[in-house]
């Protein structure tokens, strides 16, 4: 009996070798979206065992990129930082043609926004109340853009959040802890259950100030979105003008705003009354 898990995201196939237990167990909630069956193609990871006999992750390209220790929360943390971190470089050089930004994305009435800010901002806490309020989850930290037809792909692997969201959102689905992180499953959300890509509507670059309540909106240049994009932007040198010519591209084509959150059910229905 194969152990091997497969999946498949952008058109790009993957293999898991080895794949057993609690690590099985993790991918798989973490890529339910993205699961398939047996592929042809040779394994991309593989977890096997050092001489220590600790649990070890390699990847075709980086090697080991992971190594069990003994606290299992923590491991489980480390081994999906790993292998997320690596899955977005491969994806990265097999889909070099799309603009990566690190960003969450949500769609609502046809609306697809694309919400880009600093790790530890809370775009994913904000993904994640939108979709409690009706909007489609799309990812919370990776926007794949076609410039050429100014639309987005999904990234619907199991969204993050480092911290229990405050109330009325504070009750969670199923989800799998670690000990710094809270995954909760695609199927576990208001997803959408296909790669195909939607229009992009808007760009949010979101700021969070301590202590703030009140959350605030305004629209802002295209220039100024250009320089605020491509500081979140992942494959920059894979495009013409190290990636400025897709900034520009995108930005003179789609609105953008800055927002200032605040108090979280009134962030979202600020953005609701402003953008859709």
């Amino acid at each position: 009996m194969s152990h091997d898990l497969h999946f498949s995201i952008l058109g790009v196939p993957f293999t898991l070798e080895n794949a057993t237990g609690r690590f099985r167990e993790l991918t798989q909630q973490n890529y339910s979206a993205y699961l398939t069956e047996a592929s042809a193609k040779p394994a991309f990871f593989s977890l096997g065992r050092q001489s220590d006999g600790r649990l070890e992750l390699k990847s075709l390209h980086s090697g080991v990129i992971w190594a069990g220790g003994v606290n299992a929360a923590e491991d489980d943390y480390h081994f999906l930082y790993a292998l997320e971190k690596e899955l977005t470089l491969e994806l990265q050089r097999a889909r070099s043609e799309l603009y990566f930004v690190h960003a969450a994305v949500v769609e609502r009435n046809g609306h697809c926004l694309l919400i880009a800010a600093e790790s530890g901002t809370g775009k994913s806490t904000l993904a994640f109340a939108l979709q409690c309020r009706g909007w489609h989850y799309l990812s919370d930290e990776l926007a794949p853009i076609d410039v050429t037809q100014l639309s987005v792909y999904p990234y619907t692997h199991a969204l993050c959040l480092k911290s229990a969201p405050p109330e009325p959102f504070a009750s969670l689905p199923p989800h799998v802890n670690t000990d710094r992180t809270r995954h909760v499953p695609a199927d576990q959300l208001n997803s959408v259950t296909d790669e195909v890509p939607r229009p992009l509507s808007g760009l949010v670059f979101l700021q969070r100030n301590p202590g703030n309540r009140t959350p605030s909106i305004k629209k802002i240049s295209a220039a100024e979105a250009a320089t605020r994009l491509y500081g979140n932007t992942l494959n920059a040198l894979a495009h013409s003008a190290a990636g400025l010519d897709a900034a520009t591209t995108i930005t003179r084509r789609t609105p953008a705003w800055h927002l200032e959150a605040g108090e979280l059910r009134a962030t979202c229905e600020l953005m609701e009354e402003a953008l859709v």
